[in-house]
């Protein structure tokens, strides 16, 4: 009886021993399947994200918007317009592989600029890039065979009710195109071998724009746009007084208003304060000169610094 007992305490402890030696080699396997779920489902989010990835890039460039670039040549330069609903981040440009330029767009939709074209055969790259980072490249070939790469110059001058306009350049002009105001353009054809062209133009008082594109033979323009202030000169009247023949009455007159008056009897001279404006349309001044011949000069400034100028004799 006993040794059944026996027996039987001792299959069980060998049981025992058998379920705890291979329950361990259990507990070491499902550590090492649910690590492999891990990093299966790992690989899956990161493979999907890829994916995902890709598909968006693909998508943004199928639905990317190509920029328009227009250049055109004028005279020794081309100017290139850029534009693109997504907007442009900068639009760079290099002449024959040398150093690039780049332009901000700061985001605008369009934007427009010049470049000078190098003398001879020349290959122009142009890359754009809009506000998303799409790159697109463009190249455009041109041959420089004039060597007058000036501009003409425009310049202004006031003329009593008029402004002047003053266009020159270095060889020849071809044409002049204009526009004041609101009123329709208008187009002066220089005579040949002409490198100067002088063109009056009559302003009312206030503010005005004037548009100018100049044009030489050699195809070079400049433009302008100026703002410009229609100013009249002052007048200047001298007479004798005819009550006292001795005496001279000195008159001037500004729309604008008169600033300063500076006269000389001979070699005196009188001035008003050039300190302190006259702040006013008219100006009058009585003064008496010696017997026989007297020089007069008069000088009227307005407060838009345009002045008049009288010079003359009086034999009293």
């Amino acid at each position: 009886m006993n040794q059944i007992l026996m027996m039987n305490n001792s299959q069980e402890k060998n049981k025992v021993k058998s379920k705890k030696s291979s329950g361990e080699p259990l507990e070491t396997g499902a550590v090492v399947k649910l690590f492999a779920v891990i990093i299966i489902i790992f690989g899956i989010i990161i493979s999907g994200n890829g994916v995902y990835a890709m598909l968006q890039d693909i998508n943004e460039k199928k639905n990317a918007v190509t920029p328009t670039v227009t250049t055109t040549k004028q005279g020794s330069e081309v100017v290139i317009d850029v534009s693109t609903s997504a907007g442009i981040r900068t639009v760079a440009y290099a002449w024959n592989g040398g150093s690039s330029v780049s332009t901000s767009g700061q985001n605008k939709t369009q934007i427009s600029f010049s470049t000078s074209i190098p003398f001879g055969s020349s290959k122009l790259e142009i890359l754009v890039t809009d506000s998303k980072g799409h790159q697109t490249r463009y190249v455009k070939n041109y041959i420089q065979e004039n060597e007058d790469t000036e501009k003409p110059t425009i310049d202004f001058e006031t003329e009593g009710n008029n402004i002047k306009i003053i266009i020159t350049d270095n060889v020849a002009l071809d044409t002049v195109k204009y526009k004041i105001g609101n009123d329709e353009e208008k187009e002066v054809q220089a005579e040949e071998n002409q490198d100067t062209l002088e063109i009056l133009v009559p302003i009312d008082r206030g503010q005005i724009t004037i548009n100018i594109e100049a044009t030489d033979t050699a195809g070079n323009v400049e433009k302008v746009n100026q703002e410009v202030k229609g100013a009249t000169k002052p007048t200047i009247e001298v007479t004798a007084d005819p009550s006292d023949l001795s005496y001279l009455i000195i008159k001037a007159h500004d729309v604008e208003g008169l600033r300063m008056i500076t006269f000389y009897i001979n070699d005196q001279q009188y001035q008003t304060d050039p300190n302190v404006s006259l702040n006013t349309t008219d100006f009058e001044f009585r003064v008496q000169v010696q017997r026989g011949e007297n020089s007069v000069k008069v000088h009227a400034y307005n407060v838009n610094e345009q002045v008049s100028e009288f010079d003359g004799i009086y034999n009293y």
